[in-house]
């Protein structure tokens, strides 16, 4: 056993205005601009995923004992394989894959931060602020573990080469046992790992006929990448061969898999490809998002084409970059589907590329993808829509406006007409013409009160008709008690509910009430007699309304017939009734009671 000292691997991380060091553990890391990195570093010259760090321990022997040796490898770019966009550097030479040794200095191009890397055993020569652990501790990963030898120091560039044409060899090459084996261009083998003559003696007996090598050559001569990824049933059981062809040493290296560790991958993985084929076609758009760090994982064309990013761009962007919503809303949002299992549909905002905004509707579900819980959306532009909804309501407001207008206009002309007649009344000198003015003028009054409640009204189809009855009692009171004292012993009583009828009810049913009340006032009290009136206004069924008038004045004569009379105001009474589908009624007691009948009128299309 070794009694050596526990080494600790260092980054030290220096920009303009911050210096700190992290302590590596075995796992890997992410560095970028991305909040969402293991190791964010906020420089916006800095790619969103820039590099990665991959831990590997070389395994070698110490006389019977297992030695393990801990190494950090640095990656351009991320683990999806795809490139930072302006490089990676290590000691000043550009580099895409590189293991790091104590006192390598890593820099990123066009920018002034930079990383050095050492190993140590004594943390006090660290003065700098350490990146507190638990931070840092929320991806877990398993180490890969290599012989220490020779040929497979260059286990990783294969593997990152591997990585950069082909991503979704990821989670097999990285986390599976494998076997390694090299031949030349004949299929002879050159090298192979320890265990694979175990796990393939009669490889090592015939190599140049055996499935792993035969047809290898042919397979990678007719792909450019010279990297091929190859089924191989042997002894029936299924494997997994990447291969990679190396044309300066005329050498083939192919790393073989387990199958039966990676078919549920290639199950997920053809699941995957079905969905993608299917969903980046449809005209709908369609993406899905990290539900922890809110990252776009995936999205199909309709979807890039609406907010103008390509496929690549618009999976390195957080939701939180495409909408308008603040973070804290979009969280919440994300948490009620998360975590209640429930789907939301809103209207919300995107942002285009080009900073322009997008009117969308979207539908916010849950759903499995790669065997983890994910959020979907499904967005729809609704631009158009929004659009014709702004120019409906706009076009409704002035219609509104217009009418209001309309209404206003005929209220005042119609008390135009009335004045007229007032000043025509006063070159009458006989009193029963003057008194025929006097009616038609109130008559007048009576329409050009409903058109100024209309005016007044937030629905122009229908007036509040118990209020309308107040203002038109009052009105007509006013009218013919022009005294105080006359005011003080005549009383208004009102129980009217709060019915809305349209114009077509209630300008006969306030033609008929102006009627009424006109007698009553005018015959009921005589000689200043003191007495009371009273209103009552009651929906009795749906739409079939009773308004009842009541006074305790000195009644009808005892031969007083309502239908044969010939006046003007019972024969519009009688008439506006018929309108109405209505039915009057009188009672003589202690008091007359005047009841109407009626039901509300349906609106009739002129056009």
């Amino acid at each position: 056993m070794s009694n050596e000292a526990p080494k600790f691997h260092i980054l030290t991380i220096n920009s303009d205005d911050l210096s700190y060091n992290i302590i590596l553990e075995e796992k890997r890391y992410s560095i970028g601009r991305n909040s969402d990195n293991l190791i964010p570093i906020r420089d916006l010259a800095i790619s969103r995923y820039h590099c990665a760090l991959v831990p590997i321990k070389y395994k070698s022997k110490d006389g019977t004992t297992d030695v393990y040796q801990l190494t950090f490898w640095i990656l351009d770019g991320d683990l999806e394989g795809n490139r930072s966009s302006n490089g990676l550097y290590v000691n000043g030479s550009r580099c895409f894959s590189h293991e790091l040794k104590s006192g390598d200095l890593i820099t990123f191009a066009g920018t002034k931060t930079c990383i050095s890397y050492a190993i140590t055993s004594r943390l006090l020569e660290f003065s700098a602020k350490e990146v507190s652990k638990q931070n840092l501790s929320s991806q877990t990963t398993e180490t890969t573990i290599i012989p220490k030898d020779s040929i497979f120091t260059d286990f990783l560039e294969d593997i990152f080469y591997l990585l950069s044409h082909h991503s979704e060899v990821k989670d097999s090459i990285l986390n599976y046992p494998y076997w390694l084996l090299e031949t030349n261009l004949e299929g002879e083998i050159l090298v192979f790992s320890g265990d694979f003559k175990v796990q393939f003696p009669l490889l090592i007996k015939a190599s140049t006929n055996h499935p792993f090598t035969k047809y290898l050559v042919e397979d990678l001569m007719a792909v450019d990448l010279r990297v091929c990824i190859r089924k191989v049933r042997y002894r029936k059981k299924s494997y997994t061969q990447y291969s990679r062809l190396d044309k300066n040493k005329q050498t083939i290296k192919s790393y073989i898999f387990d199958s039966a560790v990676s078919n549920g991958l290639d199950s997920i993985r053809q699941g995957e490809e079905k969905y993608r084929a299917i969903v980046r076609q449809v005209s709908q758009g369609i993406f899905l998002v990290n539900p922890q760090t809110l990252k776009i994982l995936e999205a199909n064309y309709a979807y890039c084409n609406l907010v103008g990013y390509s496929l690549k761009e618009v999976t390195q962007l957080t939701l939180n970059e495409l909408t308008v919503l603040d973070y804290h809303v979009l969280k919440s949002l994300i948490d009620t589907v998360f975590h209640g299992r429930r789907e939301i549909c809103h209207e919300t905002v995107h942002r285009h590329q080009n900073g322009s905004l997008i009117d969308v509707e979207e539908d916010i579900s849950l759903i499995s993808y790669s065997a983890h819980n994910v959020i979907c959306f499904a967005v729809r532009d609704i631009r158009i829509r929004k659009q014709t909804e702004r120019e409906l309501q706009n076009s409704l407001t002035e219609k509104e406006i217009l009418l209001k207008e309309i209404h206003h206009r005929v209220k005042n002309n119609l008390l135009v007409v009335s004045s007229l007649i007032d000043w025509q009344s006063e070159f009458v000198k006989d009193p029963s013409l003057t008194q025929i003015f006097e009616e038609s003028q109130r008559r007048i009054a009576t329409i050009a009160l409903i058109h100024e409640k209309l005016y007044g009204s937030k629905d122009l189809a229908q007036i509040n008709f118990g209020d309308y009855l107040k203002t038109l009692a009052d009105q007509i009171f006013c009218t013919f008690f022009t005294n105080e004292l006359g005011c003080q012993k005549i009383q208004i009583q009102y129980n009217v509910e709060p019915i809305f009828l349209n114009i077509e009810t209630a300008m006969p049913c306030g033609l008929i009430v102006n009627e009424l009340l006109l007698n009553v006032f005018k015959h009921a009290f005589p000689d200043q007699r003191p007495g009371y009136v009273s209103l009552t206004l009651t929906e009795d069924r749906a739409d079939h309304y009773s308004l009842i008038i009541q006074d305790n004045g000195i009644g009808f004569s005892l031969d007083f017939n309502p239908e044969t009379t010939q006046t003007l105001g019972w024969q519009l009474i009688h008439l506006l009734t018929m309108q109405l589908d209505g039915k009057v009624t009188i009672k003589q007691t202690e008091v007359t009671t005047v009841e109407l009948i009626f039901s509300k009128q349906k609106y009739h299309k002129r056009i």
